[in-house]
């Protein structure tokens, strides 16, 4: 059987604020620690939530927009 864990780590959104990050969470299948949609912030989350980043070494990106991924010094 796997075992299934969620983190949230941040639920802010588009809108964060001093109580809610922007949107991140860690899924645990077993012992592999996945990282979903870390956004601006996620490494200081992290901490708080006391959870180590250096076993992380799997990210999903459940959706992508522009201004994470492209050069905009290019236009």
């Amino acid at each position: 059987m796997v075992k299934l864990a969620v983190r949230m780590l941040g639920t802010g959104s588009t809108r964060p604020d001093l109580e809610r990050s922007g949107t991140a969470q860690v899924l645990w299948l077993d012992d592999l620690p996945i990282l979903i949609d870390c956004g601006e912030g996620t490494t200081t989350q992290l901490l708080k939530a006391e959870v180590p980043p250096h076993p992380i070494n799997h990210l999903w990106l459940t959706h992508l927009h522009s201004d994470h991924f492209l050069d905009t010094r290019s236009f």
